[in-house]
């Protein structure tokens, strides 16, 4: 079982909970739509166009775009998804505040104040067994434009850390009748969070990513079962499964795929570009026994002996409070790495790296790197079972967080090696 150190398990309930703060709620926290004060505050938007073409992708699939800044802190993620609810359904879902307590979990306390400018701000307390925490937002339903097909609504943070910024817009798809494909832009800051977010954050600022992740995630999808709940009988037009072309958004950050079943996650693709070639990304992700000299969250890597004639490491992922010690087999071929853990904490689980070279961008040589991951930390976890039963879609934060860590880990590193092999 995965070690918690000197720790009870209570503890490390309240450390997870306290890295989202008054945040961890349906009514996204963000900072005021008219004057973003933090840096990397100001959401950019996306073409509606390109993002209601991604409807057939997903069918099956969520999606994620992860933008970061230059020094690796969080500038923005887009969140987009297909609700089987027409786009009016969709945002009156978001707007009556007052219906949220009849299908948001763990929420103890709701109230609504109407403001004179037509916004309003809701306040809110949520419980978690032996720990609570509450907050305020402000809603602003935003004029009808022609980006959507339902006008768009902003929620932000009222008060003066203004930080925070969350925009949904509602894109019909499928004709009369039709679906929606929801975006829910957003910005959280918690460089200003508790003393230990932040030190672990200075550390590994890609974590952040994953945080944020916890609450837009949870409120977007929250928002997609209510939704779908209130137009089941509608017989609503569903576009039908598909591809779709994402290579618009890898020129802005990468992009993350969650595929689910039965309610929990069961595989998350991330995609991302690098400079460096598709054989020397090969080489840094297969040489695994090294990951503890590059990788912040690998506390521990070293080779082990081979298991019938298989390449075999020892990896010890490392969160505050909790860590995971796992034996991999690793099978490597010119274009990808796989690894299956044989033994451990995470047995079973499996990462599969792909890099293949990206033709007709100009004169730059670029690689298309993908990792592909199937791996439930909980089932060696007690306290991260326990998160999970009080909000199973923190999940998909969590693998974000750590799986964004090792992409961009391993990216950077090939890129070293590449920079330091010029004349």
């Amino acid at each position: 079982m995965a070690k918690v150190h000197n720790m009870r398990l209570l503890p490390l309930i309240a450390l997870l909970l306290g890295l989202l703060g008054p945040q961890a709620a349906l009514a996204l926290p963000g900072s005021e739509p008219a004057a973003a004060a933090a840096e990397g505050s100001s959401l950019v938007l996306l073409p509606p166009a390109r993002l209601r073409a991604l409807a057939p992708l997903l069918r099956t699939t969520d999606l994620v775009l992860v933008e970061s800044q230059p020094t690796g802190e969080l500038r923005q993620l887009t969140v987009v998804t297909l609700v089987a609810a027409p786009p009016e359904t969709v945002r009156d879902v978001v707007l009556n505040v007052e219906r949220y307590p009849e299908f948001v979990r763990n929420l103890s306390f709701s109230q609504v104040t109407r403001n004179p400018d037509g916004t309003f701000d809701h306040s809110y307390d949520f419980s978690y067994t032996l720990f609570s925490f509450g907050g305020r937002h402000r809603y602003q339903a935003l004029p009808r434009s022609e980006r959507g097909d339902a006008a768009p609504v902003e929620i932000f943070d009222p008060d003066p850390n203004r930080n925070r910024h969350f925009r949904f817009e509602f894109y019909g798809t499928g004709g009369a009748n039709g679906a929606t494909v929801l975006v829910t832009y957003g910005y959280i800051g918690l460089q200003h969070s508790i003393d230990l977010v932040t030190k672990l954050l200075r550390r590994v600022p890609s974590l952040e990513h994953g945080l944020a992740l916890m609450t837009q995630m949870t409120s977007t999808l929250s928002v997609k079962g209510r939704a779908e709940q209130l137009a089941e009988r509608r017989g609503v037009n569903l576009p039908a499964a598909g591809g779709a072309s994402y290579e618009f958004l890898l020129d802005r950050g990468v992009v993350a795929l969650f595929r689910s079943r039965a309610g929990h996650l069961a595989e998350m693709t991330l995609i991302d570009r690098s400079v460096a070639s598709p054989a020397g990304l090969v080489e840094t992700a297969r040489d695994a026994a090294r990951y503890s000299e590059f990788v912040p969250t690998i506390s521990s890597s070293s080779e082990m002996a081979p298991v019938d004639g298989v390449p075999t490491v020892s990896l010890q992922l490392s969160l505050p409070l909790i860590s995971f010690e796992t034996r991999y087999g690793i099978r490597a071929t010119p274009s990808s790495v796989d690894m299956l853990g044989y033994d451990g904490d995470l047995k079973d689980s499996r990462q599969r790296w792909d890099m293949a070279p990206i033709h007709g961008r100009g004169m730059t040589a670029q690689t298309r790197l993908v990792l592909r991951t199937q791996q439930s930390l909980d089932r060696a976890s007690l306290g991260l079972r326990q998160l999970y039963k009080l909000e199973p879609l923190f999940e998909h934060g969590v693998t974000l967080g750590l799986q964004l860590v090792l992409l961009r880990s391993v990216k950077a590193q090939a890129e070293r090696t590449l920079a330091s092999a010029r004349p």
